[in-house]
């Protein structure tokens, strides 16, 4: 219900009355009821004042509460002591039975509103866990963060691994490994050294996905049946039936529960913004007129509040959105704070990239006046670095693709829905929507306070978000594991047979029919020959060695990779675009074993890209007198650039592009995302694990340590031993440079450092402080 300024006082307290007395009998569960107390918190703040300590009370925020104003609140503080009593935690009556059915239950699948604290309770479990656990989340955007708060939260002889690992043994008493779906192939082959207790998959709904919906619950039916006594946690937000993890993954004869939870704890106010730029306040569950409101954007950034504008990732990657919300973003101060400075030149120091010039980063530029980006093909550490900068409390504004909608705990008083696209079933667009929207308004921790948030939307969607809003999400029964192999696409076969035939070589990360095809189709003579041409006296070919190299070479391995990839497959042969990636994907990993920094392979990207030999070789002729100004110009004009594929994971059937058609079209930030995502979905988890195994099953048959040196570049980029190791550790190629000379012995029982790491500043000494041991 909207309420606008000007009402009579009696009127508004009457409201106040009737919204606490339905919370107190039905609970917290409608959205209408919080919608009309944000109202009145928002005009009326002085009138709601009174009743807010009950408010809190009645919403079960009893974190939130002082102590009781009258019999009323007594009553609710008699059931808040009593959660304490049982619990020795100051948990909201929703976290109280989380915590116990979790306890009680084998399985336990539940559903619960973005806001309604169910992260505080995981940590808590993985806090008090005496056995290794394993938190499972929908993509490598979410680990950083949750990785951040463990490792804040956890004592130093609890390991805490983005990867399945038994590592640091003698100073380790039990691990909590947070991974991806994909990441956790390597819990199927290492399980058996470790003492899991619980696996706790966090965004289940990741499961609406085709393709990682499909890996998810091909992990979770291995899972079950390998390891038949460990606890198993579903926890999603806003879905309708939890119970159809269970339906989905035969899990009916484990002792399991299921639970629906409605309760919400934060208010919101919607509002559309129309083609003049102008907001209205309009009820998404009322027909009430819409009223006429003012910049709610501008007016959150006056008051020193946060923004999340939610973007098409198209957009993101050129310059005219920030045109588009030029207004906001000249509203946002040039940052001065000392630690705010430190934090962005980290930044620049990783990202590479420049504040200025042709290398300009619109991310560097941007968060000087503290407004962030934030999506998928971010770098890993660019991300965590983002993050820290938000939750520090320097960030303004957020514009974020799809990755905040996957859970990132990061609050905004504002959510604008820009893009108004949602991909995927209609299930998963309502639940993404939703679960955006979660993000407005995050419940704080100030005492007797009722929090509230705004959403605003686009006038063309706002008979859309009533439909969105006032729909219950369900999750399909259906899995592609149920399927016959004959109706699945041809490159998902090999992944649904394997699970329904339990075929899955955990070790090698790849299928025992594809095993059987790489021997039938003769890789090894394949492998052979990429042995014989990549490594020179012992070496293996740099990535510059490769460019450089003549063209009957550079064919021939490229040639190699791609034929050994093909034989793995159900197929033949490989696309043009599918071709194209790889050999774009084979200089990149070829760089990368030269021990390249990521900035520094960004770079080398640009150098081929734009033919800079060529170019600088006119150059040169010019400077030396022997070409006149007008024949360097022209030789330049016809120089052009290099085609660059865009990444794409493999196999695929998109047709991939030129990431820069024209000279003019050059973005560093576009560069740098692409070269993330080459980097991570190319060769990290399309090329590592079937190049790998065909190079670790070559090793086991001809004993030739070139193929396992080979195999070790393609997944750690580096055969050093020690580098590996410190990689298994969490470090990246990136730290060696600095790390390596801190290092007397690393290996899976511990790290030896030495007293060089009394020299290193505090941002490096961070990232060893765990493994630095003084124990007696």
């Amino acid at each position: 219900m909207i309420v606008s300024s000007g009402w009579k006082i009696e009127d508004v307290e009457s409201l106040i009355v009737k919204a606490l007395n339905e919370i107190h009998t039905s609970g917290p569960t409608s959205g209408e009821v919080l919608e009309t107390l944000s109202y009145i918190k928002a005009f009326y703040p002085e009138v709601l004042k009174p009743y807010e300590s009950t408010l809190i009370y009645e919403l079960g925020l009893f974190y939130k509460t002082t102590s009781p104003k009258s019999m009323f609140e007594l009553v609710y503080e008699t059931y808040k002591k009593a959660i304490i009593d049982k619990t020795g935690k100051n948990y909201s009556p929703i976290q109280y039975r989380e915590a116990k059915d979790i306890r009680d239950y084998s399985v336990y699948s539940f559903s619960a509103p973005t806001s309604s604290g169910k992260s505080y309770v995981f940590l808590d479990l993985l806090k008090e866990a005496t056995s290794d656990v394993v938190v499972v989340l929908p993509s490598r955007a979410l680990i950083a963060e949750y990785v951040k708060k463990l490792r804040d939260i956890l004592p130093s002889d609890v390991l805490v691994l983005q990867f399945v690992d038994n590592i640091n043994i003698v100073y380790t008493k039990r691990r909590v490994f947070v991974i991806t779906p994909e990441r956790a192939e390597e819990l199927l082959d290492k399980y058996k050294g470790l003492n899991i207790g619980m696996i706790l998959f966090d965004e289940a709904q990741i499961i609406e996905e085709k393709d990682r919906g499909l890996r998810f619950d091909s992990l979770v039916r291995r899972i079950s049946k390998k390891m038949p006594n460990v606890k198993i946690v579903f926890a999603h937000p806003f879905i309708a039936n939890p119970e159809v993890q269970i339906e989905r993954n035969q899990l009916q004869d484990r002792n399991y529960k299921t639970d629906v939870y409605t309760q919400q704890n934060v208010g919101k106010m919607y509002l559309f913004k129309d083609a003049q730029n102008q907001f209205y306040y309009f009820s998404p569950y009322t027909e009430d007129r819409a009223v006429r409101a003012e910049d709610i954007i501008a007016k959150t950034l006056v008051q020193n509040g946060t923004v999340l504008i939610y973007i098409a990732k198209a957009q993101l990657y050129t310059p005219s959105f920030k045109e588009t919300y030029r207004t906001y973003i000249e509203m946002c101060p040039i940052e001065t704070h000392h630690e705010a400075l430190k934090m962005i030149e980290e930044l620049r120091e990783y990202l590479g990239g420049s504040f200025t010039g042709q290398d300009k980063s619109v991310i560097l530029e941007l968060i000087k006046r503290g407004i962030v980006i934030h999506h998928g093909s971010m770098p890993l550490r660019a991300r965590y670095m983002i993050e820290r900068f938000v939750n520090a409390g320097y960030a303004r504004i957020c514009f974020a693709t799809s990755t905040l909608i996957q859970g990132i705990n990061m609050p905004f008083d504002v959510v604008l829905v820009s893009n108004p696209k949602f991909m995927g079933s209609k299930s998963k667009k309502l639940l993404d929507f939703k679960n955006l929207i979660g993000r407005a308004g995050r419940t704080s921790i100030e005492k007797n306070i009722f929090d509230y948030g705004y959403v605003i939307v686009l006038e063309s969607q706002r008979d859309r978000v009533k439909g969105f809003l006032n729909t219950d999400v369900t999750l399909s029964a259906e899995t592609l594991i149920n399927a016959s192999v004959d109706d699945v696409e041809e490159d998902l076969k090999d992944m649904v047979e394997a699970v329904q035939t339990d075929t899955f070589d955990a070790s090698l990360q790849i299928t025992e029919s594809q095993k059987s095809r790489l021997i039938e189709r003769n890789a090894f003579d394949d492998v052979e020959r990429l042995l014989d041409l990549i490594f020179v006296d012992g070496k293996i070919l740099s990535g510059s060695a490769y460019q450089q190299s003549n063209q009957k070479i550079r064919k021939a391995i490229k040639l190699l990779f791609q034929s050994i990839y093909t034989k793995h497959l159900r197929r033949d042969h490989l696309s043009k675009s599918e071709k194209t990636v790889l050999s774009t994907a084979v200089s990149i990993m070829l760089w990368r074993v030269q021990g390249r920094s990521f900035r520094e392979i960004i770079a080398l990207r640009k150098r081929y890209i734009f033919k800079a030999s060529e170019r600088e070789a006119i150059e040169k002729l010019y400077k030396n007198h022997e070409i006149s100004k007008a024949e360097r110009e022209q030789l330049i004009q016809s120089i052009g650039k290099a085609f660059t594929a865009a990444a794409t994971a493999l196999p695929s059937t998109k047709s991939t592009h030129d990431l820069f058609p024209t000279i003019d079209d050059y973005n560093y930030d576009l560069l740098m995302y692409d070269t993330y995502d080459y980097i991570d979905k190319v060769i990290g988890f399309s090329l590592s694990a079937p190049i790998s195994a065909a190079l670790r099953m070559y090793y086991a048959v001809k004993n030739d340590d070139r193929a396992e040196r080979l195999a070790n570049y393609i997944r750690f980029g580096t055969d050093d031993c020690t580098e590996i190791m410190l990689q298994r550790y969490g470090f990246v190629l990136d730290d060696m440079d600095w790390l390596m000379p801190c290092i007397d012995e690393a290996s899976e029982e511990r790290i030896l450092f030495n007293l060089r790491i009394f020299g290193l500043d505090e941002k490096r000494y961070e990232l060893i402080e765990r493994y630095v041991n003084n124990r007696s």
